[in-house]
């Protein structure tokens, strides 16, 4: 089984990665990714992502006192109508696909927050979809096909030149 470690180790300095904190044990899970993080030296290329917003107070917490700017990123389920009631005071806010609208979108970044998409693992992701979301001004795409979304990002960039 491959571990976080080795995960950075293949990826350093190569892609920006989104690591989703899904253990509620929140004091137990969060000194191990820090040090984790620390040791690759991993600060700018990853965002830390939850639906336990109980991670963020940590995260703000661990970069006062260590003079750092990790990123989190509050996570809504589907159908969420709340992303800025909370969000205000995070860096991003990951929402499901279809809630990404231009509006949204535009809302987000005027409060300086970047937004990031998500799929259900059952859908079907293609070039519309991508295109719709790019369209509207999504930062990032957390794809579960991301060869895909990296042919069609590809595509996207050549063809916007």
């Amino acid at each position: 089984m491959a571990k976080l470690s080795d995960a950075m180790k293949l990826t350093k300095n190569k892609i920006f990665m989104n690591l989703e904190l899904k253990d509620p044990r929140v004091d137990l899970v969060f000194p191990y990714i820090t040090k984790l993080i620390e040791e690759h030296d991993f600060f700018d290329q990853i965002s830390l992502s939850s639906f336990n917003h109980a991670y963020y107070y940590k995260i703000r917490e661990y970069n006062k006192k260590n003079n750092r700017n990790l990123v989190f990123g509050f996570i809504y389920g589907k159908n969420a109508s709340n992303f800025f009631d909370f969000t205000k005071t995070g860096s991003s806010m990951n929402i499901y696909w279809r809630e990404a609208s231009k509006k949204v979108c535009d809302k987000a970044h005027q409060n300086g927050m970047a937004v990031l998409t998500w799929f259900d693992m059952k859908e079907e992701e293609n070039e519309a979809i991508f295109n719709y979301l790019i369209e509207n001004g999504v930062d990032i795409i957390c794809s579960n096909e991301p060869l895909l979304a990296r042919k069609y990002i590809n595509y996207y960039n050549y063809k916007k030149r």
